[in-house]
């Protein structure tokens, strides 16, 4: 359709169009600050004087550096990976300095706080002209990844997850945390039982994390104060802007979600969601082989649940939903979906058991044959044939 407008102000109007979007979506669950203001208190009471954690050393720097992919840009000042990946070593020394006063001094600048949002189609087949069938793919600084490497590097032992969590671990997968599902469901199967195996859909999970809940989160395990401060600065500074086909947007400010593109990013955000795994654990009504729990696991923002009963089922559903009001995860009812798996002795009660009914804050979800978990074909009978055919078409 004909619009009347010149090319580059089309461009604009897409531009400010994704960006209204995307503002909507990081200013949809913002923080108190009354009570971010009390966390600050609390960080900055804990800085005693100059430690150890604020020394950021060259081989610190060299490090972080090698854990870069080439040729990516940050989308701002026109940085790119290669400049530092290629650089010499004296330059590892001015980075090490900076780095090492930002911590001592609590000051981020610019160049660390914002970010370009590129909008990329979902997938081949999608229809263009919509803005939902788009993802949100940001650019951020080269320093910042630098930055997000050192503190992944050196704090790694309080950013571990539960053991229900298989998301961006060392010597986890994907496929890892599928065969844990497979197995459990084998387990019950096998011995004439069933499984109740929901899977839920998390709507913008990455995008709502709470500030206020994350920094608590981060307090607790107790990561270094400087380090929080860092954090707290580059977090609630951050401004983005949307880029389409070279055309800027105005910026924006995000007051919620962990920050696009960032390294750490994936980590603080199973962080965040790690209490709800160790309160369903805790709970104990799931799934079990033998004495170790397997009743929920996770890959990140993708969540299955596993039970033997329905009872056992509402009541992991229950702790979800009361988890998620507390910390603004939205558990969309109508996307997340349930397979009843059976064994194959007992075909009927397939049917039997599909009159007992879920729901996820008062809405019913679909019972389905059969579901995709992490790239893998989950159904009903444990067939794998659906799942060996789409690898041999791929």
């Amino acid at each position: 359709m004909h619009t009347g407008l010149t090319e580059p102000n089309s461009l604009l109007a897409i531009a400010d169009m994704f960006a209204e979007k995307y503002d909507g979506l990081y200013t949809s669950v913002p923080y108190d600050s009354v009570e971010m203001a009390v966390i600050v208190r609390n960080i900055t009471d804990g800085i005693d004087g100059y430690s150890s954690d604020c020394i950021i050393t060259v081989s610190d720097v060299a490090e972080a550096v090698s854990g870069l992919k080439t040729a990516k840009h940050d989308g701002y000042a026109g940085l790119s990976t290669d400049y530092v990946i290629y650089a010499c070593d004296e330059l590892f020394v001015h980075i090490a300095l900076l780095f090492s006063a930002m911590l001592v001094h609590g000051i981020v600048f610019d160049d660390l706080t914002t970010s370009s949002i590129i909008p990329i189609p979902k997938g081949k087949n999608m229809n263009c002209t919509e803005s939902c069938n788009y993802r949100g793919i940001a650019l951020s600084s080269i320093f910042g990844k630098l930055i997000d490497r050192i503190i992944l590097s050196r704090y790694a032992d309080k950013l571990i997850t539960s053991q229900h969590q298989f998301g961006f671990k060392k010597s986890h997968s994907t496929t890892m945390c599928t065969m844990v599902l497979k197995e459990t469901i084998n387990y019950y199967t096998v011995n004439k039982g069933h499984v109740f195996c929901t899977f839920l859909d998390a709507t913008k999970a990455f995008d709502r994390v709470k500030y206020c809940k994350l920094f608590k989160c981060l307090i607790d395990r107790k990561l270094p104060c400087v380090v929080l401060r860092l954090l707290y600065k580059l977090y609630t500074n951050h401004f983005t802007r949307v880029i389409w086909n070279g055309v800027q947007s105005s910026w924006f400010k995000v007051v919620n979600g962990v920050k696009q593109g960032g390294v750490l990013s994936p980590v603080l955000f199973c962080v965040y969601i790690d209490g709800l795994l160790s309160a369903v654990s805790a709970a104990k009504v799931g799934c079990s082989i033998g004495t170790m729990f397997t009743g929920i696991l996770a890959y990140a923002d993708d969540i299955a649940l596993l039970a033997p009963t329905a009872y056992a089922m509402r009541r992991m559903l229950s702790i979800c939903e009361s988890y998620a009001a507390d910390f603004c995860v939205s558990f969309n009812a109508s996307k997340s979906k349930c397979v009843i798996c059976t064994s194959r002795r007992k075909p009927s009660e397939t049917e039997y058991l599909r009159g007992s009914q879920f729901t996820i804050n008062g809405n019913v979800t679909e019972f389905v044959q059969s579901w995709p978990h992490l790239g893998h074909i989950i159904t009903s009978n444990m067939d794998d044939a659906s799942d060996i055919d789409r690898c041999r078409t791929n």
